[in-house]
């Protein structure tokens, strides 16, 4: 799922796999209607762990509320970051979503005819200025004193709603690690500056690891960030790390959904080889990867070599040749270095700094049964040797399996990719 409508959509069907969160969605709401005052609460997951679907899951069940439903409000902070201020964020969103309580805001703005100070880049919202002149906020007002007149405005009318309806307000912030610095500390700090007067919850959806580099690149590395976070959120709750098992189920329904030609099996067993387990911990990086292993796969990858040997070898899909596998899974090692440093593969790719892809390959070698990329490499470096003693991978010294290797990528090129190599529906 690339984008919310999709996950919107996704989340709604019966058979939707939660991987485990839905649990947590259910008690993490029951938790938050046994608070009795305002808690600003962190949910904190790696990048692409799956924290904005676990929040949408929790939007959705509130939705589903027979009895007093809770006012919700969910603010994308990426999407705003080019605001000036959070506060106006805040208020566009009343405007779209909660109109009940923005009519409010409006009609205190309109009795009081406040303007900012020209040249001040602010909204005004769509609202109609009075001209009552006896009015004592009927004057020009700069940044900071036409900010705090909203944040009054806006604190006045969310009380006077709870005081008609009896229900509460949720604000979700979503995305704040994504933001620009500037913009993620101005939210958390203005929510946190009202929290004593904003009778709400708020709820951040946040990769604290991220944020504690944003807050250090801000404010100095010699700042404490323990001190700033504990200050700004009551509450941090880590989202459960997904099993191995869940963690190859969820490989498997994207290969799946992909109808990807190869063994499943095979492919997610290379895939966790080569992944570290942050890596693993993202769903949006094991989305990735998976995407464009089977575009590669579906079209061809290597280009042949015209030269003997490596003539119906030398690329992915072209008959059940013993090399397939090798080639698979060096195709997946260079997926996932995509992920860490994606010039480097395009060097790997020309035959430059080739030793550091071998120091990679071997690194992830230990204790796997899988040996189909040895037995490229090592084939690799015989080719040609009719005269000499052919050696196995284990044999062969750093040098020769670097020679090895290098000979795998003379000469790929991108070029071949339009046209295809596979034999149609064979599955290897």
């Amino acid at each position: 799922m690339r984008n919310k409508t999709e996950i919107e959509k996704a989340i709604k069907k019966s058979d939707f796999n939660w991987l485990g969160r839905e649990p947590f969605i259910k008690d993490f709401i029951h938790h938050l209607k046994n608070q009795k005052e305002s808690r600003h609460i962190c949910i904190n997951g790696v990048w692409g762990s799956g924290k904005t679907t676990t929040i949408l899951g929790i939007i959705n069940h509130l939705h589903k509320v027979e009895e007093e439903k809770p006012l919700i409000l969910y603010l994308d902070a990426w999407k705003y970051e080019h605001y000036q201020h959070p506060l106006f964020a805040l208020l566009k969103l009343m405007q779209e979503e909660l109109p009940e309580i923005f009519d409010i805001i409006k009609n205190s703005f309109q009795k009081k005819g406040i303007e900012p100070q020209g040249g001040l880049n602010l909204p005004f919202l769509n609202i109609t200025m009075s001209k009552n002149d006896h009015d004592a906020y009927n004057r020009f007002l700069n940044e900071s004193e036409y900010i705090d007149v909203l944040n009054e405005m806006m604190i006045n009318a969310v009380k006077k709603i709870k005081e008609e309806r009896a229900n509460e307000l949720i604000i979700f912030i979503d995305e704040l690690d994504r933001a620009k610095p500037d913009f993620a500390l101005r939210t958390i700090e203005m929510f946190h500056h009202l929290q004593d007067e904003l009778p709400t919850h708020v709820v951040y959806s946040v990769d604290m690891n991220q944020l504690r580099s944003i807050i250090k690149h801000y404010y100095g590395y010699e700042y404490n960030v323990e001190i700033f976070t504990h200050k700004v959120f009551d509450e941090v709750i880590t989202l459960k790390k997904l099993s191995k098992d869940e963690i190859a189920s969820y490989i498997d329904e994207q290969f799946e959904s992909l109808s990807v030609n190869y063994s499943i099996i095979n492919l997610r067993e290379l895939m966790i080889k080569y992944m570290n387990q942050n890596q693993l911990e993202s769903l949006r990086s094991i989305n990735k990867i998976c995407e464009s292993i089977v575009r590669k796969l579906k079209i061809g990858y290597f280009k042949p070599n015209q030269d003997g040997f490596f003539k119906f070898n030398y690329y992915l899909g072209r008959g059940k040749n013993k090399f397939l596998w090798g080639y698979v899974e060096l195709l997946i090692a260079l997926e996932v270095l995509m992920l860490i440093d994606s010039m480097k593969v395009y060097e790997f790719l020309r035959g430059e700094n080739i030793n550091e892809l071998l120091d990679f390959i071997q690194m992830r070698e230990m204790n796997k049964d899988r040996k189909e990329l040895e037995h490229l490499i090592a084939a690799s470096y015989n080719y040609g040797k009719e005269k000499e003693e052919h050696l196995s991978y284990s044999e062969l010294p750093e040098e020769e399996k670097t020679i090895g290797i290098r000979k795998v990528f003379v000469p790929i090129t991108r070029e071949y990719e339009s046209e295809s190599v596979f034999s149609n529906g064979e599955i290897f």
